[in-house]
């Protein structure tokens, strides 16, 4: 599984800032709005929502981070500008709720 590499640079997780993994990029920007993607960053796992469309119907292509999610994200924030290792989580299945370990696709 490829390993791509994420800028934090907001309180949300933006597409545009994932390089070296063109299939996550391709994957998460498959997503509809308040889908669920469960990502591992850092080693750290847990599960990113994708934003609502704008309201002239164009995606947002951003995710922010959910559940446990958030405190590690938040955290990550006093290194802003550091690069780091993102892919998507091995433990990742096909459900219809969003939970810890859950994609929606």
């Amino acid at each position: 599984m490829a390993v791509g590499i994420v800028q934090i640079r907001d309180n949300s997780l933006w597409i545009k800032h994932i390089e070296h993994d063109e299939q996550l990029v391709a994957y998460l920007s498959s997503l509809k709005e308040e889908e669920t993607a469960l990502l591992e960053i850092e080693g750290f796992v847990g599960p990113w929502r994708k934003m609502r469309d704008g309201a002239d119907n164009r995606p947002t292509n951003g995710y922010k981070p959910i559940e446990e999610t958030a405190a590690f994200w938040s955290e990550a924030q006093s290194r802003r500008g550091a690069w780091v290792p993102i892919k998507l989580a091995e433990a990742s299945a096909n459900i219809a709720t969003p939970t810890v370990g859950s994609v929606l696709i």
